[in-house]
């Protein structure tokens, strides 16, 4: 890193010592050595990790530490970059039970013994904990009726009125009228619009955590706002740690891997850490509309510097009128994952050495975007209790 960048920002701001930030820049770009990134991105991401904390410790930026909130309902301003699927915990606890009670080696007392379901075959609630707290209704008859909705969101927010950087920003709820307006929300329609919402921030190394507030004034619902700040740095801010250039996905992705055991060896170690993200800059293309496949749509992106290099993709099922073609230049963003290849037993337990992404979404860059065709028009959205994006006008 040039030093003259280190004057500028102690020019800038006079509370930072130029000495600490020599300090924790270098401490940040071992950090960045040791977790596998290419010194591209070393020299990116700790500069950006170097003047955040900075910023906090100078008290220029004032947000809480990590794994407490501010106990507070913030007001947040930022843009919605993807969503999770809706799911009904009460449906996926029944089917658990179907699915044992119809198949070949189990049936009832398989899922009696594992208390799926009571003597009279009626499913129970298998759920431990309830925000934390011991569940008393764990073991007993669910509600055949019941929805347990779970759904989350991830974006690109701050603070509402700071000039503090946008943080990488996971949105989460258990209210079943929340989670449907969450639902309903259009993407990519409404990605990368600007927008406020309300929550209480958790921070964590990942960025901020916002639980869905269901209050009457301040429930976590998106209000469109006019763009006091431009949405491509608020993307660019928010995936600043999680860059990687194309050529470097897989080392990217080993990074989120659990550390190896005697007890889980390198070939069983498939699953990354939940939180797992990786963003990569490149030039999408081969994008399959038709393909209904589980993982998404399937797509390539190329890097911008070498053309012989490039990375499997899925967009997510909700990009069938994505706004962008063949050939649009964006970054990609979501949860990586390693191409894994057949073995002579005809299992795909054999690693390629190669990553994919299972975008959350994909963010065209301005100027950058070509028109394609598309081959299905968007569900029209229901009105809910809550409104997850309010149109403007």
């Amino acid at each position: 890193m040039n030093n003259k960048e280190f004057e500028r920002f102690c020019m800038e701001y006079p509370e930072v010592g130029l000495q600490d930030v020599r300090e924790e820049y270098a401490r940040n770009e071992q950090d960045m050595i040791k977790r596998g990134m290419s010194p591209i991105s070393v020299t990116t991401v700790a500069w950006m990790v170097t003047k955040r904390t900075m910023l906090r410790k100078a008290g220029v930026i004032e947000t809480p530490q990590y794994g407490q909130s501010s106990g507070d309902v913030t007001e947040l301003e930022g843009v919605i970059m993807g969503a999770g699927e809706l799911r009904d915990k009460a449906d996926e606890m029944r089917k658990k039970a179907k699915k044992v009670l119809e198949s070949r080696d189990g049936g009832k007392g398989s899922a009696m013994s594992m208390n799926l379901v009571d003597v009279n075959g009626r499913v129970l609630d298998t759920r431990e904990k309830l925000f934390g707290k011991p569940n008393e209704g764990c073991g007993k008859p669910l509600d055949p009726d019941m929805k347990l909705y779970e759904m989350n969101l991830v974006g690109a927010f701050r603070e509402k009125g700071t000039d503090n950087p946008f943080a990488y920003t996971r949105f989460q709820t258990s209210n079943n009228n929340l989670a449907e307006a969450w639902a309903k929300i259009e993407l990519p329609k409404h990605a990368f619009s600007p927008c406020t919402t309300f929550g209480k921030i958790k921070v964590d190394k990942y960025g901020f955590m916002v639980y869905g507030l269901t209050g009457r004034d301040q429930p976590t619902v998106f209000k469109p706002c006019d763009a006091t700040f431009n949405p491509q740095i608020a993307v660019e801010q928010a995936l600043g740690q999680y860059m990687s250039p194309i050529g470097d996905a897989y080392e990217a992705y080993k990074t989120w891997l659990p550390e190896l055991s005697p007890a889980k060896p390198d070939m069983t170690q498939k699953y990354v850490d939940w939180n797992a993200m990786v963003a990569c800059k490149g030039l999408i293309t081969d994008i399959q509309f038709e393909r209904d496949f589980w993982k998404g749509i399937p797509a390539k992106m190329w890097d911008l510097e070498d053309v012989a290099c490039s990375i499997d993709v899925y967009l997510p099922p909700s990009y069938k009128n994505p706004g962008f073609g063949e050939y649009t230049i964006g970054v990609i963003y979501g949860k990586p994952d390693e191409v894994w290849t057949k073995g002579a037993n005809g299992n795909y337990d054999v690693r390629s050495g190669r990553a994919e992404i299972r975008a959350m979404g994909f963010y065209p860059m301005p100027d950058m975007i070509t028109q394609g065709s598309t081959s299905q028009t968007m569900l029209e959205d229901n009105q809910t209790q809550y409104v997850g994006f309010e149109e403007s006008g």
